[in-house]
C-alpha cells in the first residue's frame, strides 16, 4: 500500500489512478483547466459528458472507509447535481473504486464504504460500477445491481472492455 506523507500527494495519486484505469477501460477523459471547477474530470461517455469528482481514502474508521463528498474547509456542503454527476471513491488499500451518481447521496457530506468485509452498506452495489459511465445512467434500487446497455457502437466498443483488471503483484 502507498504511504502518504501529505493529504496533497494523495489526491494527486489517487487523481492519476482513476485516469489510468478509466483509460484503461476505453473511456476519453478530459482535465478542466484550473482549479475552480467543482469537478476534476470529464468523462466522454459518446453521448454525453460526465463530471467526475474524485476522492480517495488510505485509512479505516471503526470498520469503515469515509469519504468526505463535500466541499469546504470548515463549512462542509455536499456535491449536488449542480456540482457533478458522479463520486470516483477510491479506497486505496483495497484498491476499489466506487462510481457513485451524485441522485444516490445527494447533499450527503460523509459516505462510508467497506470493500474489505461483507456488506449491505447502501454505496456497495456501486463498487467498480465502471458501467454507469456507459450511457446515461439511474439510480440503482436498493438491493439492485448496476446495468447498462450500449446506446451505440462507441458505447459497445467501451462497454465490451470493462472487465475487471487484472494486475500481477509483486
Amino acid at each position: 500500500m502507498k504511504n502518504f506523507a501529505q493529504a496533497k500527494g494523495q489526491v494527486e495519486w489517487a487523481e492519476v489512478c482513476f485516469l489510468w484505469r478509466a483509460s484503461a477501460l476505453g473511456f476519453t477523459v478530459s482535465r478542466p483547466f484550473g482549479d475552480n471547477a467543482r469537478y476534476d474530470f470529464v468523462v466522454d461517455a459518446g453521448a454525453c459528458l460526465f463530471r467526475v469528482q474524485v476522492k480517495s481514502v488510505s485509512v479505516i474508521d471503526r470498520n469503515a472507509y469515509r469519504i468526505a463528498a463535500s466541499t469546504g474547509s470548515r463549512i462542509k456542503h455536499g456535491y449536488t447535481a449542480a456540482d457533478i454527476d458522479f463520486l470516483a471513491a477510491y479506497v486505496i488499500p483495497c484498491d476499489a473504486w466506487y462510481i457513485i451518481p451524485v441522485q444516490a447521496f445527494d447533499s450527503i457530506v460523509t459516505l462510508r464504504l467497506a470493500p474489505h468485509r461483507r456488506s449491505n452498506c447502501r454505496f456497495e452495489k456501486y463498487r467498480e460500477a465502471w458501467r454507469l459511465l456507459v450511457r446515461p445512467f439511474a439510480v440503482i434500487p436498493s438491493g439492485g445491481r448496476a446495468h447498462a446497455r450500449p446506446q451505440s457502437r462507441d458505447n459497445a466498443f467501451a462497454f465490451s472492455r470493462l472487465q475487471p483488471l487484472r494486475e500481477t503483484r509483486n
